[in-house]
């Protein structure tokens, strides 16, 4: 009877230990899965780094004169129509973006620049010129013009969205008749130029090359892949630990039937 007892735990103990590796294995498995389509997206999906040697090596920086034949990566246009009705800003990107990520940059850009953002809007179209899918946003705003000062609040959009390369920002604020700004100007990251006023005020922004490090919005495609990846890593994750439950349990069924050193067997 101790040998047939001996026999069974050394047979747990071999089923333990490959429980345990099985266990460890999946974990690996799914950090994997979390990294594989996290650096997928964001290959070709972000601007390099103030660190160079943190990123990948850039593509060649396009000339200020290639920049301005390029057509807009975006358009913002701001409704501020007065009378007491809320500021409408809607944005028309050139190519399809994540929603999930978009509308998180807009509420983002509303509570760093103290503005309020509220009823976001997202949808996809077909850019029927080019057969290709575009996303819209829409979304009302307090805080972007401010009619009294005669002013707009531009600095915060170039900042969030900067990454996306040129793109137009037209005010549209019938009745200003004490615009004071910001006019056309220059920094070391981009130019802004303003094209026409008096009740229209549209403004072209080119980030300089190689200047910004601005994120640029993860494309549809990706943001789904990273999803998946992150869906994959939870089942992967939660399959390991309880493989690894499983393991300890068995280890100590085994430590309560292992005879203590001393004991009698009442088979003898």
């Amino acid at each position: 009877m101790g040998r047939a007892s001996s026999y069974k735990l050394t047979g747990t103990g071999k089923t333990g230990s490959r429980l345990a590796a099985f266990g460890w294995g999946i974990f690996l498995f799914g950090f994997l899965l979390l990294f594989l389509p996290a650096a997928f997206a964001a290959s070709g999906q972000t601007l390099p780094a103030d660190n160079p040697a943190a990123s990948s090596p850039p593509p060649p920086a396009p000339t200020e004169a290639a920049a301005e034949a390029a057509p807009p990566s975006l358009v913002i246009i701001v409704w501020d129509l007065g009378n007491g009705q809320d500021t409408r800003v809607t944005m028309t990107f050139a190519r399809q973006i994540d929603h999930p990520a978009l509308e998180q940059r807009i509420s983002e850009l509303g509570k760093a620049a103290g503005w309020r953002n509220w009823n976001i809007k997202l949808r996809d179209e077909l850019f029927s010129t080019e057969q290709q899918m575009q996303t819209s946003a829409s979304f009302n705003n307090r805080g972007m013009v401010d009619r009294a000062a005669g002013k707009f609040s531009l600095n915060p959009l170039l900042e969030a969205f900067a990454g996306e390369g040129a793109f137009r920002i037209a005010f549209v604020v019938p009745g200003l008749s004490n615009f004071s700004g910001p006019d056309s100007f220059r920094t070391d990251r981009w130019g802004v130029q303003l094209l026409t006023g008096e009740g229209m005020y549209e403004y072209e922004v080119r980030p300089l090359p190689g200047k910004q490090s601005v994120p640029v919005l993860p494309s549809a495609r990706a943001g789904k892949l990273m999803r998946i990846g992150l869906i994959l890593l939870l089942l992967a994750l939660s399959g390991g630990l309880i493989v690894v439950i499983v393991w300890l349990w068995y280890g100590k069924k085994n430590r309560a039937l292992t005879p203590k050193p001393g004991d009698k067997n009442d088979g003898n």
